[in-house]
């Protein structure tokens, strides 16, 4: 895959980024980690300027040589399920075949609510005798 100008990153920059504001169920076609790859390398979550986004371009690249390919591979097969979108993944889906749409960077504080509430709802679940003897 040949090496993109910094024009060219840009430019996929602002077209991820449209998608993560516009429509980000389109990041659930890939697997977890790869969303994570796509978010590191161009950094769609982020309003950046050409030059902020060379900066970080250069920054990651000298981290992890290998991720400007990863990251590509990755863009190339989102955008190319682009137009099958509306039938691959529906409104307000999280979760597709195991497959999860994952906010990047993960908000970690409604994350540890969501843990605290299960705790609480087993323990009342426990307390009533519902639900059995789950772990």
């Amino acid at each position: 895959m040949p090496r993109l100008t910094n024009k060219q990153h840009y430019t996929r920059h602002l077209q991820l980024r449209s998608l993560w504001l516009h429509d980000p169920r389109v990041f659930a076609l890939l697997e977890p980690d790869q969303q994570a790859e796509v978010h590191r390398y161009f950094q769609p979550a982020k309003d950046l300027t050409e030059r902020q986004l060379v900066a970080h371009r250069r920054q990651v690249s000298t981290r992890d040589p290998s991720l400007p390919n990863r990251a590509g591979k990755h863009y190339i097969r989102m955008t190319a399920l682009l137009p099958d979108i509306d039938l691959l993944v529906p409104d307000g889906a999280v979760e597709i075949n195991g497959t999860m749409f994952c906010r990047q960077p993960p908000e970690v504080r409604r994350l540890a609510r969501a843990c605290i509430e299960l705790a609480r709802w087993r323990r009342e679940q426990g307390a009533s005798g519902v639900g059995g003897s789950e772990a």
